[in-house]
């Protein structure tokens, strides 16, 4: 028995259908990098395109577009980091790339093979990690061989998630202005600079594709946006009972002794720990969840399994805890990712490879 990480797909559609609604005509990316933000890229692509016949996807990396290739080989992955020289010899048909800087032209013409790099051109418009600023690309723009296909223009927001909107307009106009250049000169590709916060506001017109990041997976990082109540957490995290014990009072419990009992209890404890990503920094904060009964999560947090003070619930060896999830506010993502002063994004990425990823309807 292993800790099982459940991903609803009734929830990946509900998320879905709801940001296409609003989306209209335009186009829907769903990002699927880090694992689909550890929820299982393959689970969650295979979802979409069964429910929706979706035929583009996005990732991060060369080595996430070859695994998700090797499943579905059919469909378009849009890779959004840098490719190297050395990785050119494995580009596929269906992988696009990303220009993120005047040197990618360069590699990017060297390409010899029998059919042309397809290629979506990233431009820095303040957030200033990656991509072309717009007046370098200018200054080389008649310089672009023909055998490089521009299928795409895009940016990236660094404040859609932020209730001042100023700096997040400052981008728009800026991406505006690189829109409207590729328009009058014909082009008919993707534009866009949507992300899953800016989905629902978003009046850049001149953009005609989203690209759904963790909106997919249930989550808003800007409470003013009123999308908590329209989207549907996607996971939840489960652990087995590997031993149930009694301890007497004073006893301790795990490494360190940082957890005493102050009376006679009983400790259940449970496969899973921070090699799996359940963070060690929510020792003796966290919650556990049985069968709607919510206890505490006791002692420091070990490699491979944590501790449950159970009092006296009738628990047993085999029997599953719920740590993460949407039915009780103790063990909501956004909980405990406020516990740990990170984002949702973190807690759901750092679920390890250990953990099995299982659809449920």
């Amino acid at each position: 028995m292993q800790a099982i990480a459940k991903v609803s797909k009734s929830a990946i559609i509900n998320n879905y259908t709801y940001f296409k609604k609003i989306q209209g005509k335009n186009t829907i990316i769903p990002v699927v990098k880090a694992d689909a933000y550890g929820h299982g890229a393959i689970e969650v692509a295979r979802i979409l395109i069964e429910s929706f016949k979706l035929s583009t996807f996005a990732v991060a990396t060369l080595e996430e577009a070859e695994m998700l290739s090797d499943q579905f080989p059919i469909i378009d992955i849009l890779i959004f980091s840098k490719i190297f020289k050395a990785e050119l010899p494995r580009i596929r048909r269906n992988f696009i790339i990303s220009i993120i800087s005047l040197d990618d032209f360069n590699l990017v013409q060297s390409w010899n093979h029998t059919y042309n790099l397809r290629c979506h051109i990233n431009f820095n418009t303040g957030m200033n990690r990656l991509g072309l600023k717009y007046d370098a690309f200018l200054a080389v723009e008649l310089l672009i061989d023909n055998q490089i296909m521009i299928e795409g223009i895009y940016s990236h927001y660094a404040t859609s998630d932020e209730v001042d909107t100023r700096y997040y307009l400052h981008q728009q106009n800026e991406f505006r202005k690189i829109a409207l250049h590729f328009l009058k000169n014909g082009f008919d590709g993707l534009i866009h600079i949507s992300n899953s916060a800016s989905g629902i506001r978003e009046t850049c017109k001149y953009s005609n594709a989203l690209r759904l990041g963790i909106g997919l997976y249930g989550y808003d990082m800007n409470i003013h946006n009123g999308l908590r109540p329209n989207l549907k957490q996607v996971l939840s995290l489960e652990a087995p009972v590997v031993a149930v014990f009694q301890v007497k009072k004073n006893e301790s419990v795990s490494y360190g002794q940082k957890w005493f009992a102050t009376e006679v209890t009983t400790i259940a404890t449970l496969r899973i720990g921070y090699a799996d990503g359940f963070s060690r920094l929510l020792s003796s904060k966290a919650k556990a969840m049985f069968k709607g009964d919510i206890f505490d999560i006791v002692g420091t947090i070990t490699m491979d399994h944590v501790m449950v003070d159970i009092k006296t619930a009738n628990i047993k060896v085999g029997d599953y805890f719920t740590l993460y999830g949407t039915s009780h506010e103790d063990i909501s993502i956004y909980t405990i990712s406020e516990k740990l002063k990170t984002i949702p994004y973190e807690i759901t990425c750092a679920i390890s490879s250990r953990v099995k990823r299982m659809v449920v309807e």
